[in-house]
């Protein structure tokens, strides 16, 4: 499916001349620096928390998934308030592909009720969780299926796992993998995962990789 991907070009304000700073910065020139140090003179006492805290409700009071009309009304949102900030913006519109799931569906056979890959419950006291999600989880250009396969655990999904896995006898070949979020890119573990000929493979964030176990936020 083709869809209109919006995207933003700001022109920053125009160069300014000041006073040469006694000490250049790293990676600038001397005429850079001197631009950099009074644009950040004239940026820094901009920001109000009121005025954060406003914009950011305003861009995430509901979905807005790239080339959904949702982005296309944050996108304008935004090139509105960088005009009203003194900017010059344009909107050019690109014709990209992208990938939309019809339906998603995941659950364990034989297993009633035990649906999973599903929107987190709302929370009364919250209604920012009430909001209905853009799309169900899914994994961008996945080939559509319907399948029931074993599932076997092959922890970051990488060359060396499936070789270790192989070594004690495990068959993947026709199986579900199973694969932990970090130690490498999603679309490694695809491949990885194709070469070994697995049926799909499902990767999920472990918490100890990325949660609690990494401390306080």
């Amino acid at each position: 499916m083709r869809r209109a991907l919006t995207l933003l070009i700001v022109s920053l304000l125009p160069q300014v001349t000041a006073p040469p700073p006694a000490e250049s910065l790293r990676g600038f020139s001397s005429e850079s620096t001197r631009w950099e140090r009074e644009f950040e003179r004239r940026f820094l006492p901009l920001p109000a928390p009121s005025e954060c805290d406003a914009l950011l409700r305003e861009l995430t009071r509901e979905p807005h998934l790239a080339g959904t009309p949702g982005n296309e009304r944050v996108a304008r949102f935004i090139a509105e308030e960088f005009r009203k900030a003194g900017l010059e913006v344009s909107t050019p519109e690109y014709d990209v592909l992208l990938s939309y799931p019809k339906s998603a569906r995941l659950e364990i056979s034989g297993e009633p009720g035990v649906t999973l890959g599903r929107p987190e419950e709302p929370i009364a006291s919250d209604p920012d969780t009430a909001i209905a999600p853009s799309l169900p989880p899914w994994n961008a250009y996945a080939p559509a299926a319907d399948l029931t396969a074993e599932v076997v655990y092959v922890n970051h999904g990488s060359a060396e796992d499936y070789d270790r896995l192989a070594a004690l006898g495990i068959d993947v070949k026709g199986r579900i993998a199973l694969a932990r979020y970090f130690g490498g890119y999603r679309g490694g573990k695809s491949l990885e995962g194709e070469k070994r000929g697995v049926a799909a493979i499902l990767v999920y964030s472990d918490p100890i990789d990325d949660g609690w176990f990494k401390g306080e936020v």
